[in-house]
Formats: structure tokens, sequence, C-alpha cells
């Protein structure tokens, strides 16, 4: 009556990734958008444990649990550098040396630097690496009792999270630190975050008659939150704490007219607390905490089915009410991290379909789509569209069984316009990619071949733009016509 699985996965990357966009004139140039992007690398290692428990108590009556231990470390790399001609007697160089002296002080190394009285340059190059070595582990148990008439999950969650992250520097090119501090690494930033977190959820689902469905949730939660930044240097040192305890209700009702059609209609309330960042950014030596409130989601849901032997058509309409909804554009200072802001009132609206159905017994068509409107219901951007949503989306699909061992499928997107700032300045623009499919079988062998974006068609996926010396904008280009082949032989 009792099962007990235990899993394991233990994974290792070091990626070489782009982090900037490209500059908007380049998007269409296909040699301009491939060359001159610098790489940085990402190492990371993580292990993932857990034991899940399933016990048949009695006839309807279940009980299952999930433990778990994740524990993970890993560092982002990057070259930085800072270098101007500084004379000191010539006052218009003040400038550049005053932003040379601020570049120091940010990696908290003006203690080892003494700036020399006579003509000389000010140039500093080093390699940074940002740290996190973090592990969580927690339980999950849920008790179930089912009936022929209801369903009722009563369950939980405990974690206990425990992060350790630093900034470290070397390789400096400047002889004055290089002399001072050698090829050591040196720890320029610290912090450590806990969180200790505590769910519990109640989920009924209650047959009312033959046709009529009722779903019912509740789930409380409580998170106990504690940053302690190290003093090193400019880092000041702050000592923070924060609780949040939320309430989460939800309610749903489906109906179904016959076997064939049924309605649905939802409402549920969700909230989260702040990102640490939105709090502080302790890895920046000069930040300084500020209040932060938890973001309040209330989702409002109706939608109709139809289900036939040949016909699935499904239609939903939401509107999503969103309060201090936690947003991020690119830093376009530090490379690697997000800018988060808040947005005092949000609006995600809009419909969802799917279709299909059978034109023969061997040629299925399918079909998905939305139209939305995502936009800022307050404040100075009232009215604009939230980033890098489409307005559009439309999947179409073809799926041909030439015979029983062969098979050809294709699929066009079409993607609307996104805006790549929340004043909706600058856009992507509308476009569409057309994939193609191809599989063979031959006794135990298959062979698969699979072409994207078969007419090779040039599209950026995501963009951000800021105001520096005029408007910039950036953009992330998508792939050009790429294929894939995959051969596999069951024994």
């Amino acid at each position: 009556n009792m099962t007990n699985q235990f899993r394991t996965l233990i994974g290792y990357e070091n990626t070489l990734l782009s982090w900037d966009g490209i500059y908007a004139n380049d998007v269409m140039n296909r040699k301009k958008r491939r060359e001159g992007y610098k790489a940085y690398t990402d190492d990371f290692l993580q292990h993932i444990y857990s034991l899940n428990t399933r016990w048949s108590i009695s006839d309807g009556m279940t009980f299952s649990n999930t433990a778990y231990l994740v524990k993970s470390s890993g560092y982002y790399e990057v070259e930085k550098s800072a270098g101007h001609e500084y004379v000191p007697q010539d006052t218009t160089n003040q400038e550049n040396h005053d932003d040379f002296l601020e570049f120091i002080q940010s990696y908290n190394l003006d203690s080892f630097y003494e700036e020399s009285d006579s003509s000389d340059t000010l140039d500093l190059t080093l390699l940074r690496r940002k740290w996190i070595v973090n592990s969580y582990s927690g339980i999950v148990p849920v008790f179930t009792i089912q009936k022929s008439k209801f369903r009722l999950d009563i369950g939980g969650e405990f974690r206990a999270y425990f992060g350790d992250h630093f900034g470290e520097i070397t390789d400096f090119s400047n002889p004055e630190l290089s002399d001072s501090l050698g090829t050591d690494w040196v720890k320029y930033y610290q912090y450590f975050g806990q969180k200790y977190s505590i769910t519990g959820f109640a989920h009924l689902v209650f047959d009312v008659g033959d046709n009529l469905k009722v779903i019912q949730d509740f789930q409380v939660q409580k998170h106990d939150w504690n940053l302690d930044q190290k003093k090193i240097g400019h880092a000041a040192g702050h000592n923070l704490s924060a609780l949040w305890k939320f309430l989460n209700p939800r309610f749903g009702l489906v109906y179904s007219v016959n076997n064939r059609m049924s309605v649905f209609l939802n409402y549920g309330k969700a909230q989260k607390e702040p990102a640490d960042s939105q709090i502080i950014e302790a890895d920046d030596v000069w930040s300084t905490p500020v209040m932060a409130a938890a973001e309040v989601v209330t989702n409002s849901e109706t939608g109709w089915s139809l289900n036939t032997n040949s016909l699935n058509f499904n239609v939903n309409a939401y509107r999503i009410l969103y309060s201090n909804e936690q947003l991020k554009n690119i830093d376009v200072e530090q490379e690697g991290e997000y800018d988060y802001y808040t947005a005092g009132s949000t609006v995600h609206q809009g419909f969802e379909y799917e279709l299909s159905f059978h034109l023969s017994s061997n040629l299925q068509y399918q079909m998905n789509g939305m139209f939305n409107d995502h936009h800022f219901s307050g404040g100075i951007n009232k009215g604009k569209k939230l980033t890098n949503i489409p307005v559009v989306l439309v999947n179409v699909g073809l799926n041909w069984q030439v015979y029983q061992d062969a098979n050809v499928s294709a699929n066009w997107k079409y993607v609307g316009t996104q805006y790549i700032d929340k004043e909706n300045y600058g856009t992507i623009d509308p476009y569409s990619v057309f994939d193609v499919y191809f599989s063979y079988r031959w006794q135990n062998l298959r062979a698969t071949l699979k072409v994207n974006n078969i007419f090779d068609a040039l599209y950026s996926t995501h963009g951000y733009g800021y105001e520096g010396n005029g408007y910039q904008a950036y953009y992330w280009p998508g792939a050009t016509r790429n294929i894939f082949l995959t051969i596999s032989y069951h024994m």
C-alpha cells in the first residue's frame, strides 16, 4: 500500500551567453547581427534530490509527500574595464578622472590604490565573478479523500532557503593594484539571504447533481525573510528582515450542458512577496534599502468548450488585475542583471482559443491563438502597453499521416506587434515563421527531420529601449533557418 521513490539529478553547465541586444539598424543585416558581440561566461552546478512517498490508506483515501533538497553553486563572469587619459593640471579631464575613481570605489579598490601626482594614464581592466552558493529544502505533504461526488485535498509546504552571494575580482591591469593585490581573488561584496516559508492549502471539487461541478481553493502563506549584508568598504552592511502573510482564495464552476459542451467560470486571488532586488541591490556597494510592496493579482475567467468525435473547440476570456506588478528591464549599466520596478496597477485581458478537427481520416487541422490587451492602468504611463508581449498570436498547423509509418507536418506562426519600453517608443514589428516536420519509421529505426523557419525570415524576439544621448533601441534576433535530424533505434 506504500511506494517510495528516490530521485536525483546532478547537472553542470558552462555557457557562453550574449547579454546585450544588437543595434536596431543591424537586425535586418545578416552579417552584422552575427558579429562583434561579446559573450559572457555562466558556470553552474546543481544537485537535486527528492523522496516521493505515496500511501494508500484505504479505498478513496491517500497520503503523499515529497521531501526535497537542492544544492547549487555557480558564478557569472565578465571582464570590466575603465580607462581615461588624465592630466591633473587639465580641468577638462576632471569628469573622466571622477568616472575612473567611481569605478575604483564601486569595487572597493580605493583603499589599495594611490593616485600619482604626475601625468598618468588611469586605466583598469579586471575580471569579475558574481557567485551564488545556495541550498533549499522542504516537504510537501498532501492528504486526499476521493468519493463519488467530491474530492478533497489538504496539504502544505515547508521550505527553508539559504543563499551566500558574493563578488570576486582579479587579474588587474593597473600596476598599482596588481602589485598590491597580486593574482588572488578579492571579495568586494557579500550578503546572505534566508527565507522560511510555510504554506497550507485546501482544494475541494464537489459535484452538484450530474451537470454542475464546484471548485473551491484556499491557500495561506507565511514568508519570513532575512538579508544580512557584510560591511566591506563602501558596502554599509545592512541587516534586513520582513514578514509576509497571504490568504489566497479561488472559486470556480463548471457546467456541462451535455456530454459534448461545457462552460466554466473562475475567480481567484494570489499574492507574491517582493524580489530581493526590489528591496535592496545588495551587490551594489552604494545601494540602500527601500520599502517594497507585495504583488496582488485578481483573475476572472470564463470559457466554453465543445468536443465531438471530429471537432474540439475551446475559447477563454480573461481579465487579470495587478497591483504592484513586478516588472523588469535590461540593466544597461550592469550586464547580467535586470532593473526591477513596480507598476502601481496594470491590466492583462484578452481571448484565447484553440481548434482542431479532422479534414479526413489522415489529415488533421489545428489552430490556436490569442488577442490580448496588457497595459498600465495607472501612473504616468497609464494606457501604455506592457513590454515584450505580442498583441496577437496565431498558430496554424496541418498534420498528414501519409501512411502508418510516415508523417508530415507543417506549422505557421504569426506574432503581432510588441513594444520594448514602457513609454512605447520602440516596437518589434509583426513577423511570421513557417516550420516543417518529417518523420519515418522502418522496423525499429525512426528518423525525424525538422526544418524551422524554412523561408529564412529575419525577425526579432525581444528588445529593450532607453533614453541616453537620444533614444536607444536594442534587439535580440530570432533564429534564422535551422535544421534538426534525429535518428533513434528502439530495441
